[in-house]
């Protein structure tokens, strides 16, 4: 491996197998997504005592319940044990009851802020939403695939002409920034008042969370195969929300088309990579660096 992450330090990214051969995939189910934390439901759907609920995490099968005991807590009811971290409104699962707990997964580098701290920083309590709309797509790519059209935005003023109307892309006004070892963030301002940003965050491998100054987003895959995922984009707003207020946040998030052209990209590359002509990639030095960090994160859970 350490060819490879000579590679990845010289610029390029993961070769083009790694998003295509179903050895890797099976190999990074074990050593990665299954030793991962992930967003897998919200608290309403776990509302009462007894309440189940049944996920797969990259083909894992876990079930959550609201405990009758205690506090009342949601756990894993599964023999395995998986951890569970539930953040304001959001659950959160890692499989393995030996890997690195939330508040370690999310920590910051070298001492700095935690993903929660920065929350709460640019201004957003995620204690005070309720989940409010919910939209659903199949993607046929890997989940690297979704990861790394995630992470830059240097595609955006081309194939996101309505998101680059609302937001700067001037790289000189965006902050990109790695949070800690399995988290990395953006912040990106308007256009019409540069008082306010989009602020986004990758909770590595699979969820970002992102704020732009009332409620909040999650945006999360769930991994079905090597070239196969489901994203799900979950909006949070206020519990006084009304119900008009509600059915136009839908219907906005029903014909918003960002995702849509995003799906579009991925299920191209996916093709080129499926091919096998296509080269391994070039990052950008000043703008893809956190997909540098991501590769060697990569590179170092499947090493372990």
């Amino acid at each position: 491996m350490s060819a490879l992450l000579e590679s990845i330090d010289a610029g390029f990214t993961l070769p083009p197998e790694w998003y295509s051969d179903p050895a890797i995939f099976e190999a990074e189910q074990r050593r990665i997504l299954w030793r991962s934390w992930h967003f897998v439901t919200t608290t309403d759907r776990l509302a009462e005592v007894g309440d189940r609920f049944v996920w797969e995490i990259a083909g894992l099968p876990v079930t959550l319940v609201r405990a009758g005991d205690g506090d009342g807590a949601i756990v894993a009811a599964d023999p395995g044990g998986a951890q569970v971290h539930v953040w304001g409104p959001m659950v959160w699962v890692n499989p393995a009851p030996d890997a690195l707990t939330f508040a370690e997964w999310t920590a910051g580098a070298d001492g700095g802020e935690s993903l929660e701290e920065r929350m709460r920083r640019i201004g957003c309590d995620v204690d005070a939403y309720v989940p409010i709309t919910e939209r659903v797509w199949d993607i046929p790519a890997n989940w690297k695939v979704f990861q790394d059209n995630t992470i830059e935005c240097y595609h955006c003023p081309t194939t996101h002409p309505e998101f680059s109307r609302a937001i700067v892309q001037d790289p000189e006004r965006q902050i990109l920034g790695i949070g800690g070892p399995t988290w990395v963030h953006h912040t990106l301002p308007f256009r019409d008042d540069d008082r306010r940003a989009y602020h986004f965050s990758w909770v590595f491998p699979t969820t970002y969370v992102q704020f732009t100054g009332r409620g909040f987003d999650v945006g999360s895959v769930s991994v079905l195969g090597v070239d196969r995922l489901r994203h799900r984009h979950i909006g949070f707003g206020s519990p006084s929300d009304t119900p008009e207020r509600i059915a136009a946040a839908q219907a906005w998030l029903d014909r918003d088309p960002t995702i849509d052209q995003d799906v579009e990209i991925c299920r191209l590359v996916q093709r080129a990579l499926d091919s096998g002509v296509a080269p391994i990639g070039r990052l950008l030095a000043g703008r893809e660096h956190l997909l540098t960090h991501l590769y060697r994160r990569i590179v170092e859970m499947m090493e372990a």
